[in-house]
């Protein structure tokens, strides 16, 4: 066999070999995809007599845009950063700003269901996620050691019963460990999917009414990779021209 040929050879089989881990090595960022992505916010206080619902119909659930940082590694991904910026409803949410009667654009919609009576709308919602080193098998990983945040956001209020209050709460800064068992990191078509599924439990008291915040839901985020068979072909051509390369300065020199 020839020299150039076993060269050749040689480069496609080492591309071969390596590809996958060129395609999952080092700082990635992913691309949210808000269609996919939803977080949905329900709720109870006073042990279940006040409960947390829809404004309107689904105004209790956001879709992200934005952006998910991570490192990858062979067999493994952490996720070191995410900005998900909450999108606007279809139809304005009360109250106004500040807690004042009316209606304006808002994230999500909330109101008091059961005893409660009531309205509040969160503006500004930025969400992020943050992650340990996380080992994925099979295309799955363990999501619950992931912690989900609350980066910045305002929750306007206007409650009727069982207290009177018009008001505006800071809910940014807060982030709990994420209580969802499995993420997963699929490749397929030269896209890579990370799905980070979301499940928090936010406590609060406000005056002296205890209760609970869930959210659930998922954050889906993709990526453009390289296919292996481009790698492999790109080995086999950049190969194939060494030859011709030292040819030609053979009959410079």
């Amino acid at each position: 066999m020839r020299r150039s040929a076993k060269l050749i050879m040689a480069a496609a089989v080492a591309c071969a070999l390596i590809a996958p881990g060129l395609a999952h090595a080092g700082p990635v960022t992913f691309t949210i995809d808000s269609a996919a992505t939803s977080l949905t916010i329900t709720g109870n206080a006073l042990s279940g007599l006040i409960t947390l619902i829809a404004q309107s119909p689904g105004s209790n659930t956001d879709h992200l845009t934005g952006t998910v940082s991570a490192t990858e590694g062979v067999g493994t991904i952490q996720i070191t950063g995410a900005t998900g910026n909450g999108v606007l409803q279809a139809l304005p949410q009360q109250p106004l700003s500040g807690g004042a009667l009316g209606s304006a654009p808002a994230d999500m919609g909330l109101g008091l269901g059961g005893i409660g009576a009531g309205v509040a709308a969160v503006r500004g919602l930025v969400a992020g996620a943050t992650s340990p080193v996380l080992t994925v098998v099979g295309g799955s990983f363990p999501a619950n050691t992931s912690t989900i945040a609350i980066t910045t956001g305002l929750l306007d209020l206007n409650i009727t019963s069982p207290l009177t209050t018009a008001t505006q709460a800071n809910i940014g800064g807060n982030s709990a460990l994420n209580g969802a068992p499995t993420g997963t990191l699929v490749t397929g078509g030269g896209i890579e999917t990370l799905t980070l599924p979301v499940a928090e439990t936010v406590t609060f008291n406000l005056n002296g009414i205890a209760g609970n915040v869930f959210l659930s839901g998922q954050i889906v985020a993709t990526r453009s990779i390289p296919e292996p068979g481009s790698v492999v072909l790109l080995g086999i051509a950049l190969a194939a021209m060494v030859p011709f390369g030292v040819r030609r300065f053979r009959n410079r020199g």
